[in-house]
């Protein structure tokens, strides 16, 4: 096992096993995706899920998105924090994200303790260019990635990021979107599948029940759940995780 599976291991947040093809009520072909400018963003409102694993409850999901102008213009700073009880040990996994939009990025920042072992990960862009510097047992590994043309940057078990893909734009219901990502954490760039049902699904939280329209990530096994806009519950099968928002 080389330091970027130890990490990945650690942090248990990155991608799952290949899926069978989940899409049923999609057309195709696929249609390349086309960034906008943001929708309804959730702006220094600290978001707050809880952290389920396997069907069990091990911890806590936040994210925060603030903005600040420099230079005229509008930078984002995506900050989340993940506490997990974690196969019987606390893992603490912190990240930042600052971008100009949604295909846009100045730095990702990656940092994590698996019961006092450290890792970290540290992106950093220069136009179509991105360097992932890996650390993980006190060695490091730098990998050099060429960008394709508008490249996301998406972990996979991260629901803020889907959320600002879903707000960046308008998915037409039953159309399949081609999407490339980048995935700090593998080090790769990869195409995503972004596609919205045709029709609505039921979550409940709490007492309540919310009519949500749900948008799917097949390869990868995800499927997201959105009330009024914003995401309310995040499921991937694949790695047993589901990420539910604690709802006033």
């Amino acid at each position: 096992m080389n330091n970027r599976d130890i990490f990945i291991l650690g942090a248990i947040i990155l991608v799952g096993a290949v899926a069978v093809e989940l899409y049923t009520n999609f057309s195709n072909p696929y249609i390349d995706y086309a960034p906008g400018a943001f929708t309804a963003l959730l702006i220094d409102t600290p978001q707050t899920f809880d952290y389920y694993k396997e069907g069990e409850r091990i911890g806590t999901y936040t994210y925060t998105l603030t903005t600040q102008t420099s230079n005229s213009q509008t930078v984002y700073m995506l900050t989340t924090s993940i506490d997990l009880d974690y196969q019987g040990s606390l893992l603490s996994l912190n990240t930042t994200h600052r971008f100009l939009g949604v295909t846009s990025h100045l730095e990702y920042v990656i940092d994590a303790d698996l019961a006092g072992a450290t890792n970290s990960v540290e992106c950093s862009f220069q136009g179509a260019n991105a360097v992932v510097v890996t650390t993980s047992q006190g060695k490091t590994q730098t990998t050099n990635l060429a960008l394709l043309s508008n490249t996301i940057l998406v972990d996979t078990n991260d629901p803020a990021h889907w959320e600002l893909l879903k707000k960046s734009f308008t998915p037409e219901v039953g159309k399949k979107y081609r999407v490339n990502a980048i995935v700090p954490q593998g080090a790769i760039v990869n195409p995503l599948e972004f596609g919205v049902d045709t029709a609505h699904q039921y979550v409940n939280i709490g007492s309540k029940s919310y009519a949500c329209v749900v948008a799917r990530e097949p390869n990868y096994e995800i499927t997201l759940y959105f009330y009024e806009g914003n995401l309310i519950q995040y499921k991937n099968d694949s790695d047993g995780v589901l990420i539910v928002k604690k709802m006033p």
